[in-house]
């Protein structure tokens, strides 16, 4: 069997719920190893390590830290709309409220700086060829009913998924696994796919074809109960207590649609997980962001992004020393980028395509006119992912005002003349700095180009259809690999224009080859293919700015203030040692205590 170094537990610096929508996820500069295993060691946190008071333990027999709160403040508080309460297995797309985050513990996860932590799964390996993957299910595992968990449960769960009849709308994310796509195409059984258990810890993943980064992709699953389901049915187990089923450490208590959600600890749980906190409440609010500079002013929330401030006050919050220890930043896992069609005239022109690339100023964009809401990209990773070569490519497509000219010069259009007005179309959820983009390349360039905007479904029609001759949108990554950002300027994927035959045969070489370091090289060349020949010009990678009360504590706040990057991959918020201190309004939590009963 195949495996690789080590990698120690990063617990405590998963994401904390008070910011579930800006923080959690990955930056590092390695690729997930094939094999991983957690030190016995693996649940010991700060938070539990301080010195205690007399015994005062949880349901699960977490001690209350000496400097924190009373057990019955002990309860986090977060507002927003109400989507569908479903498992992961049943609906990703219109998935709202995090069930998964809280009550169903995955295989493993990955932490704030991109390493693979274990969970459920103690250890991982794969064959030679990356075509088998194993996955060691901890002993003693249960779910909330008493029932053990076994590696037959996961297999429930991949084999619902397959099912068609289940309508699973993220099976694409899980295609590697042999058979897949047959069985969302009724060519065999859902039954029939790589997914088997050896016996109640071994479970086994049979791949299509090489995978090296499967453990990533992996990292967003989470288990479903088949008891719940055959209790009460499918879709509706999830949204009543009485029936609700966890694998993870808190349990569904209270579920009333448009006012509130209330999540317990499940006394059941059997993890390496140690969470002090006793409550996690979700609160409806109609209204999006609007409320929520109002709510954390008023201590009703812990946490909330900068945006939500008004837009007039976000630059003197940044500045004022009030917030300087409750500030947090973060690169996220998006590039935004533009496209131009190298199949249309003048873009199919690369001096043409160089020119404007050459006429975009990043920095001057990022930290002038985005107010340091980015960084500057330069490669299509964004900065800091796994990865990730911005520094390296920068030479090909830094800023060069003089450059530009006498490229555009040369294919034919001496400072812009006889270059056609063209329309720059951008996806209304990744117009950032379009404005200021085409401004640089009218000054620069003397061309002119006239922005028209599209909601996120119209503009992705009509890129199927090809109707864009330039264009500015973005990609988030789904899992933390650089092959999830390359593979999107394949020539067979079919979502941009620009085609090269050597960028392909490098990135699928690149799906073969199981040793990290080659792996990675092999797509750093392609990468290099992409840039130099301007299939895509990258313009920033998002930075986020989050405010989180200091009387809220947990050793991934204190890593993240240290500096270590977060991003929105599917992680796994346990909060495995967030607590509140003592220093906690004395009002807290704002929740009607009938509500906790």
């Amino acid at each position: 069997m195949k495996s690789s170094k080590q990698l120690r537990p990063l617990f405590t610096m998963i994401a904390v719920a008070s910011i579930v929508s800006t923080a959690c996820g990955a930056v590092a500069p390695v690729p997930a190893p094939s094999s991983t295993q957690a030190p016995a060691s693996a649940a010991t946190t700060e938070a539990t390590a301080a010195p205690q008071t007399e015994a005062s333990t949880n349901e699960l027999g977490v001690p209350l830290p000496a400097d924190a709160a009373p057990w019955e403040q002990q309860v986090d508080v977060t507002y927003g709309e109400f989507g569908p309460w479903e498992h992961w297995a049943e609906g990703i797309y219109g998935l709202g409220t995090s069930v998964n985050y809280y009550t169903q513990e995955p295989l493993l996860t990955i932490s704030p700086n991109n390493e693979l932590v274990p969970y459920m799964a103690e250890k991982w390996e794969s064959n030679d060829d990356a075509t088998v993957w194993t996955f060691y299910l901890r002993k003693g595992l249960q779910w909330s009913d008493g029932t053990p968990i076994t590696a037959k449960d996961w297999v429930f769960t991949f084999q619902y998924q397959a099912d068609p009849e289940n309508g699973f709308d993220f099976n694409w994310y899980y295609d590697p696994i042999k058979g897949l796509a047959d069985a969302a195409e009724k060519k065999i059984k859902p039954t029939e796919i790589g997914v088997s258990a050896k016996d109640d810890q071994t479970l086994v993943f049979e791949m299509k074809s090489p995978t090296p980064y499967w453990p990533s992709l992996v990292a967003s699953a989470f288990p479903l109960p088949k008891q719940a389901i055959d209790k009460c049915g499918k879709r509706v187990w999830s949204i009543k207590p009485e029936c609700f089923v966890a694998s993870g450490p808190y349990i569904l208590t209270k579920y009333e649609r448009d006012r509130i959600i209330v999540l317990s600890l499940n006394k059941n749980y059997k993890g390496i997980a140690k969470p002090v906190v006793k409550h996690y409440v979700h609160k409806y609010t109609p209204v999006k962001d609007v409320q929520g500079w109002a709510l954390y002013e008023k201590d009703e929330i812990t946490g909330v992004a900068l945006g939500s401030a008004p837009a007039n006050m976000q630059e003197e919050i940044r500045n004022d020393p009030k917030y300087t220890d409750q500030l947090y930043f973060s690169k996220g896992n998006y590039t935004g980028y533009i496209v131009m069609d190298p199949t249309k005239k003048p873009f199919d022109d690369a001096r043409v395509r160089k020119a404007f690339a050459l006429a975009m100023d990043r920095e001057t964009l990022c930290k002038d006119v985005l107010k340091g809401g980015c960084e500057a990209d330069y490669g299509l990773l964004p900065v800091g992912f796994p990865g990730d070569q911005s520094e390296a490519l920068k030479p090909l497509t830094a800023y060069n005002p003089d450059e530009a000219k006498k490229l555009l010069s040369e294919a034919g259009y001496p400072d812009g003349q006889g270059f056609p007005e063209l329309t720059f179309y951008v996806r209304s959820d990744s117009s950032h700095g379009a404005e200021a983009v085409v401004a640089m390349w009218q000054e620069t360039l003397g061309v002119k180009l006239n922005i028209q905007s599209f909601d996120r479904t119209t503009f992705m029609q009509k890129m199927a259809t090809h109707t864009f001759e330039i264009a500015q949108l973005g990609y988030g990554a789904d899992y933390p690999d650089p092959i999830n950002f390359l593979g999107l300027f394949l020539c067979a994927t079919k979502r941009h224009d620009w085609c090269n035959q050597q960028y392909d045969e490098l990135i699928d070489q690149s799906s073969k080859e199981t040793d990290t370091a080659k792996r990675l090289q092999l797509m750093h060349d392609a990468e290099k293919i992409l840039i130099e020949d301007v299939g895509v010009l990258p313009m920033l990678t998002t930075v986020s700015v989050t405010l989180n009360k200091p009387w809220l504590v947990s050793d991934a706040l204190k890593d993240w203030k240290a500096g270590a990057p977060t991003a929105g991959f599917y992680c796994y918020f346990l909060l495995a040692n967030q607590y509140y201190t003592k220093d906690t309004p004395k009002n807290w939590p704002p929740v009607d205590p009938q509500d906790l009963q």
